[in-house]
């Protein structure tokens, strides 16, 4: 035997020697395959919403948190805006992210429906909100029309006349103070009355008198403007000027409603205030009859 050819023969035999410890230690020690990650699915739950139903399964998949870019400690709404970011895409880059097919899926179908029932739920506070509404015009309508029904019967009670100031109340315009009355010739279709005692309205504040008093004052677009200043018609013989308003000093006893009664009366042309514009040089101020309204019995 040559030398070349015994050299062969001892390689061969270290060959088989490690061949045989390779399957020795292969029995000892068998290999698995790697573990798949572990999936798990949904289990449907009616009473819960999409959204909590997705979010529950998002976390029980690590696979999935961990495509989202998250931890197993991100809040809710990181889970949800992670997922709101991809949108109707989410399968897609879940699978691409390494997700099951199934998950993806699945958490894709979870996504649609939480959009669907926003959307619902949308509607559902726009019809409400709009139902409110249409209640509350209905109620305003309806107050609106019952003021007016009872306005309405109201004013049947009462009629359109034609008045004018014709006495004092009494026949004097003594003791009367502040609050002077007067009688009042109504016509009212075609008819003839008198009112005894009418007291001439006050509107508003005029602002302070002599004394500290407020004064009042009778409407100065009204039949009884020129009673504001009867007075000082009195004594300026001239028609009322916003140069005479508010002259107290002078006029001591007030102006407005506090205007002497008596004062409603010029002697000299036997006219009340509410017809001094048959005066000469009173024309801006009312004539009579004036317009009013009388409850009939």
């Amino acid at each position: 035997m040559t030398p070349r050819m015994s050299r062969r023969g001892a390689e061969r035999g270290e060959d088989r020697q490690v061949s045989k410890a390779l399957a020795e230690l292969g029995s000892r020690y068998e290999m698995s395959p790697p573990a798949p990650s572990r999936v798990v699915k949904e289990t449907p739950d009616k009473k819960k919403s999409p959204k909590k139903r997705l979010l529950k399964l998002v976390r029980a998949n690590e696979s999935v948190i961990l495509a989202l870019g998250l931890v197993e400690e991100s809040s809710d709404r990181l889970i949800l805006e992670a997922i709101q970011k991809q949108a109707d895409s989410i399968d897609t880059y879940l699978l691409d992210h390494g997700c099951n097919p199934e998950l993806s899926k699945a958490v894709h179908k979870l996504y649609k429906e939480c959009k669907a029932q926003g959307v619902t739920q949308g509607n559902r506070v726009i019809k409400k909100i709009w139902i409110l509404v249409l209640k509350l015009l209905f109620l305003c309508a309806g107050i609106t029309g019952i003021v007016a029904l009872v306005t309405y019967v109201v004013s049947l009670e009462w009629k359109p006349g034609k008045c004018a100031f014709n006495e004092f109340a009494n026949r004097t315009c003594a003791m009367h103070g502040n609050t002077c009355k007067l009688q009042v010739a109504i016509s009212v279709e075609g008819e003839y009355h008198v009112f005894p005692a009418f007291q001439p309205p006050v509107i508003s504040n005029w602002g302070p008198g002599k004394g500290g008093d407020d004064l009042y004052k009778f409407d100065e677009l009204g039949a009884f403007k020129c009673c504001n200043q009867a007075l000082q018609v009195e004594l300026a013989q001239k028609a009322p000027t916003e140069e005479l308003d508010l002259n107290v000093d002078k006029l001591g006893a007030g102006v407005g409603s506090g205007t002497p009664c008596c004062s409603f009366f010029d002697s000299k042309t036997s006219l009340f205030c509410d017809n001094f514009g048959l005066k000469v040089g009173f024309e801006t101020c009312p004539t009579t009859p004036w317009k009013c309204r009388v409850k009939t019995k």
